[in-house]
């Protein structure tokens, strides 16, 4: 989106309107991001913003700063119906170097919550199943999980 614009008043008298010459979404904590046209907001942010993120065999945080190929990994989804609906996805599309894996994210049960850590902080989190634990772990080569922070 190198065109588009946001218009925003500075507080100060003596500056001029910022203006946002790209705009980035990270599903995925330390995969690739994606650049959109326009997204919505929430309280924390843009929304579906880092709800996603990979855990270890201890349930902590996989970081693009340990296993930079990471990177590597691209992820989509149909952002009319993230923009029409402000919910998750129905399905969430990732590649790896031409492979692809198509997800279809929990539901936001809570009973099927569990916990895992990201930066020393525990985060209740939902396991976005084996299919993507396996998918992932390939790649990797160690056991790793895909989990959705719960929305609340």
């Amino acid at each position: 989106m190198s065109d588009a614009s946001l218009e925003a008043n500075s507080s100060s008298g003596d500056r001029p309107p910022g203006r946002v010459r790209t705009l980035g979404v990270h599903p995925v904590k330390s995969l690739r991001g994606r650049h959109v046209a326009a997204w919505r907001f929430d309280a924390r942010g843009p929304l579906l913003d880092r709800r996603w993120m990979l855990i270890d065999e201890s349930r902590r945080f996989v970081s693009l700063r340990e296993v930079p190929r990471l990177a590597r990994c691209v992820v989509a989804w149909d952002d009319d119906e993230v923009l029409a609906t402000a919910t998750v996805p129905d399905r969430i599309s990732f590649d790896w170097d031409g492979d692809r894996l198509d997800v279809a994210p929990s539901s936001s049960d809570s009973s099927n919550a569990e916990t895992a850590t990201l930066w020393g902080s525990e985060r209740v989190v939902l396991d976005e199943g084996d299919a993507a634990a396996d998918w992932f772990t390939k790649r990797l080569e160690r056991p790793i999980r895909l989990v959705r922070h719960l929305p609340e």
